[in-house]
This record gives C-alpha cells, sequence and structure tokens, in this order.
C-alpha cells in the first residue's frame, strides 16, 4: 500500500469533495499513466494529464534519498509546497505563472505540485539560436517582462530559458514562470538582476529592455551584464563535468 498522501494546498476553486478524492489518491493516478504523458524526466519528473475536468502538470519531488537532502528539508516546507506558495504571490503580483491548484506530500517525503496545463506556450530557449526581427522583438519583451518582475520584487533563482513560458497573440507576446520553487521576494539589486539576464543569455539582447524597465542607464550596468555572462559560461561548464558526481553524492 502507497503511503497516505495529505494535501497540504489547495486553490480555492478547487475545493469540492471529488478533487480532494482526485488529490489523495494521485500518486496512484500518476503511476497509472501512459509513457507520453511525462513531458519531463530528470531529477524529478513532469507529467501532463487530465485531472477531474481540468488539464494539468504535476510535478513530482522525489522523497530526499541522502542524509545531506533530508538535512536541508529540516524546518522548511516541501518544494511543492513553497512552489504553490510563490505561484499564488506571483499571481497577486500580476506576474504571469499557471494556476497553482495544489500541493501534496506523502509521509515518505514524496511531493506533487499541481498546476493548470499552460496552453500554447513553448519555452524561450529557441531565443538562443535565432537573430531575426521576431526574436528580437521577442527578447526585448522578455527583458521588459523580467525587469517588471523584478521591480516588483520577486526573484527566481533558477530563471534558466526552460522556466520561461512564451505564448505569441498578433504583436505581443505573453509570458509566465515555472519551476516557481526557488525563489525569494523583496528587493532585486542590479548584480542579482544581471545574474538573471545571464541565466537567459539570449544572445546578450536583453539589458536594453530590462533597464528600460527598472529606469537604469544600460551603459552604467553593462561592465556587470558582461560579467555576469562571463561567470555563468563557466558556472555551466563547471556543472556539466562534475554533474555525475554530484549525482552519486545526491547533492
Amino acid at each position: 500500500m502507497s503511503d497516505p498522501l495529505a494535501i497540504v494546498r489547495l486553490a480555492p476553486s478547487w475545493e469540492t469533495a471529488d478533487i480532494r478524492a482526485a488529490c489523495t489518491s494521485l500518486a496512484e493516478t500518476i503511476s497509472a499513466l501512459p509513457q507520453e504523458a511525462v513531458i519531463y524526466r530528470g531529477r524529478n519528473t513532469l507529467s501532463r494529464f487530465t485531472l477531474v475536468g481540468r488539464e494539468v502538470v504535476a510535478k513530482a519531488f522525489p522523497a530526499p534519498r541522502t542524509l545531506l537532502k533530508r538535512l536541508q528539508r529540516v524546518g522548511r516546507a516541501s518544494k511543492a509546497v513553497r512552489a504553490f506558495d510563490h505561484a499564488t504571490r506571483m499571481q497577486a503580483l500580476g506576474i504571469g505563472t499557471p494556476e497553482p491548484l495544489a500541493a501534496i506530500v506523502a509521509d515518505d517525503g514524496r511531493a506533487w505540485y499541481l498546476c493548470a496545463w499552460a496552453a500554447g506556450c513553448t519555452t524561450v530557449r529557441h531565443l538562443n539560436n535565432l537573430t531575426d526581427a521576431q526574436s528580437d522583438q521577442q527578447c526585448a519583451e522578455l527583458a521588459r517582462f523580467i525587469g517588471r518582475m523584478h521591480r516588483a520584487g520577486a526573484y527566481h533563482f533558477d530563471s534558466t530559458p526552460g522556466n520561461i513560458l512564451l505564448r505569441q497573440e498578433g504583436d505581443h507576446t505573453h509570458f509566465q514562470v515555472v519551476d516557481c520553487n526557488r525563489m525569494r521576494f523583496g528587493h532585486v539589486g542590479a548584480w542579482a538582476g544581471m545574474r538573471t539576464l545571464a541565466q537567459l543569455r539570449c544572445r546578450g539582447r536583453l539589458l536594453a529592455g530590462y533597464c528600460e524597465v527598472r529606469g537604469w542607464q544600460p551603459d552604467r550596468v553593462r561592465w556587470m551584464y558582461d560579467l555576469r555572462l562571463f561567470l555563468h559560461r563557466w558556472n555551466w561548464r563547471l556543472k556539466d563535468a562534475s554533474r555525475p558526481l554530484r549525482r552519486r553524492l545526491g547533492v
């Protein structure tokens, strides 16, 4: 028998007996899904399916397997709960993110975050490979979106191209932030802001639009942007080289 699941967070619109029953049996539902329902498999697993008539994405966080991972969780809410709370706060700030629906945990430390499926969206990864008028415009809009997000006091520690979704509607581009468990809220300074721009890369095309929203002169912070881009390139080279060892250590 599976460990009992506890619904730690539930969106008000989902507060029904049927949905509660579906959430408490979520582990069995996901285990019965066909392979094509898995849209990402890595340290965590993302599955897309329909639950009580709603198309959703479930992000599964595994139970901690090492002592270090267990110690890191002492006194902290689970990643699923943090993802739900941060997404809820992002919505309150007017920042796009898929609707948070539930955070569910098991006694053994496993956890799941449920959110609405972002229909019609793609990631911004393609902006690192294209240099045309449309991609330049999308980079400018992405930079302004990040600038508004930082000006509102929301900072995402893992603003990689896979964690920003894009949906084009005519001449306007809509953005949504995902993977919200690693965030903080408060003042976002220039050094932290340049880190986000470096993570997104976009061939170094983000500075002007970002500074436009922040009210900064691009020439004043360009050195900081260039340094962040340099450090980010080397950081990822080191991560790639050390990934096998880190996986063995559970770090």
